[in-house]
């Protein structure tokens, strides 16, 4: 299945709270989110399935990179962007859908 993913680096939680070490494991051209902590604090909660499933471990040994990937960026998907709602988001309904009795 393609995945707009080029490579994957198993390191520790420790490892990447330091953006500086974090940096370095990435090409130049790679940039960081603008919520990074916060995403690495989501990250942190899947935790518990490498913790159940110790054989999770075994497909990325830690301080490795896994680069062989069926990468795609066909469909883009967009960080940091707004969202902003309009009028013309708004669902049109019938009269009778909402009555006040």
């Amino acid at each position: 299945m393609p995945t707009s993913y080029s490579e994957a680096h198993a390191l520790t939680y420790g490892t990447v709270q330091d953006l500086e070490q974090v940096q370095q494991q990435f090409p130049p051209s790679a940039h960081l989110c603008d919520d990074y902590g916060d995403r690495l604090a989501a990250a942190a909660c899947t935790l518990c399935t490498y913790i159940t499933h110790p054989q999770s471990t075994r497909h990325i040994p830690l301080g490795e990179t896994y680069r062989n990937f069926n990468t795609s960026t066909k469909r883009k998907r967009v960080l940091n962007c707004a969202r902003i709602v309009t009028i013309a988001d708004n669902v049109k309904q019938h009269a009778y859908t909402h009555p006040v009795l």
